[in-house]
């Protein structure tokens, strides 16, 4: 809401920092009970983004992995998202989508990753970036994320990338590396 400061993004918590865009529903929350309106108005009202990362960090803390826990509670939840959050406990950076609103750029060798929600934007930001010659440009991949999730380690620069709806399935990343 515009009155509860912490709806702001990005959303700070003790472990998790994330940023989220769409709609996340709970438990049924599509259906409003008329004895029970919201006040959508309230100072106290709550945005789907602080919830999902208050619940995210709460399960976090109690099973461990905050990108385990993430997918196993992605699968709870209805609604369109794409979400970046980054654990400091684990060290790493997390972004995912369901709806392919999110496209990112990883270079392995000069230790590049970027992410951004409009390919053309990451395209001509990556084009504009002192990072890497110009002319290589031709040679870069921009990949669009539709329910998967990338997890960027932030002490080996290494991604991995899991299937949202089977997590333990690990997706073979060596064809997304762009070679610079």
């Amino acid at each position: 809401t515009k009155f509860l400061y912490k709806n702001n993004q990005p959303i700070s918590l003790k472990r998790i920092t994330g940023l989220h865009n769409g709609i996340i529903f709970f438990n049924n929350e599509r259906e409003i009970d008329q004895d029970k309106k919201q006040n959508f108005e309230s100072f106290e009202m709550k945005s789907d983004s602080l919830n999902f990362f208050e619940k995210l960090e709460e399960r976090a803390k109690t099973n461990g992995s905050s990108i385990k826990c993430f997918i196993e509670f992605i699968g709870e939840v209805d609604g369109n998202y794409s979400i970046a959050f980054t654990d400091l406990k684990e060290q790493i950076l997390l972004i995912s989508s369901n709806c392919g609103s999110l496209y990112y750029f990883y270079d392995k060798i000069n230790k590049i990753f970027a992410y951004a929600s409009e390919k053309k934007i990451l395209g001509e930001f990556i084009k504009n970036s002192k990072f890497f010659d110009k002319h290589k440009f031709e040679e870069i991949t921009l990949i669009k994320i539709i329910n998967k999730s990338i997890v960027l380690n932030y002490s080996t620069n290494e991604i991995e990338v899991f299937d949202n709806l089977n997590f333990d399935k690990k997706i073979n990343i060596n064809l997304n590396e762009n070679k610079s």
